[in-house]
């Protein structure tokens, strides 16, 4: 981060919209590992890696659900997302977090926070 930007400004789906193009250039764009494209999804999952590395500690979680428009990309985003997270938690760690992505489209992050609090609720039953 910058003095200018804040990590709202970094993961912002706006910023990345600008980077989009046909289905078939995002595509193309995915696996290069030069294009704009790719370099911001590894930005962008590098600073949303820290930011789940500090909650983990904090919420002691057994999973988080990405939701939102980042689910679009898919296997990609959450292989980004697991390997700096991997690096910041450690192989032992990761083995007991799953990072996945909803299966609720739009409506992920809320309905994937319920199932959570639902499955934490169960437990302490």
């Amino acid at each position: 981060l910058n003095e200018t930007e804040t990590l709202e400004d970094i993961v912002s789906w706006i910023r990345t919209e600008k980077l989009l193009g046909t289905e078939e250039e995002v595509a193309a764009q995915l696996y290069d590992p030069d294009s704009p494209l790719r370099s911001h999804l590894e930005s962008v999952s590098r600073y949303l890696a820290r930011v789940i590395h500090n909650l983990f500690w904090i919420l002691d979680p057994n999973s988080f659900i990405i939701g939102g428009e980042y689910q679009r990309f898919g296997e990609l985003f959450i292989n980004l997302l697991t390997e700096h997270l991997e690096k910041a938690l450690g192989p032992e760690l990761m083995r007991a977090l799953e990072v996945r992505i909803s299966r609720h489209g739009s409506r992920g992050a809320r309905l994937g926070a319920g199932e959570i609090v639902r499955e934490d609720w169960l437990n302490s039953l």
